[in-house]
């Protein structure tokens, strides 16, 4: 499956997680997310990021780096930890691990996590 089809999916995934006011689309490849109060547009190319590179090892990065660009712009726009993951005190960190055909993703928290729809690859 190409990247564009993951950063699609990534996309899709994090647009059922995000705090309202946020959107987020896919174009070519390129995860955005747009701030409805301030029309400020963050943006992850995961493609680039992965490139030719079809790896697990890739596709982990572009996805962890993706979801961190994501969770650090509604960070500025909010002034606000997110995600806020509940009976946490930790700050989240984002993970991404293939297993078989598919990609899971989330933030963790501790021993808490946020978990994204899984990802086919």
């Amino acid at each position: 499956m190409s990247s564009n089809s993951v950063a699609e999916q990534l996309a899709a995934a994090l647009a059922e997680v995000v705090p309202a006011g946020f959107v987020v689309s896919c174009r070519e490849g390129e995860v955005a997310v747009k701030s409805e109060s301030t029309g400020d547009i963050g943006r992850a190319p995961f493609a680039r990021i992965v490139g030719d590179d079809q790896s697990d090892d890739a596709m982990e990065d572009g996805i962890e780096r993706t979801l961190k660009a994501v969770q650090d712009f509604i960070v500025r726009e909010t002034a606000e930890p997110w995600p806020r993951i509940p009976r946490s005190t930790e700050a989240a960190e984002p993970e991404a691990a293939v297993i078989g055909g598919e990609v899971q993703s989330r933030y963790r928290a501790g021993e808490y996590t946020l978990e994204l729809r899984p990802l086919r690859r």
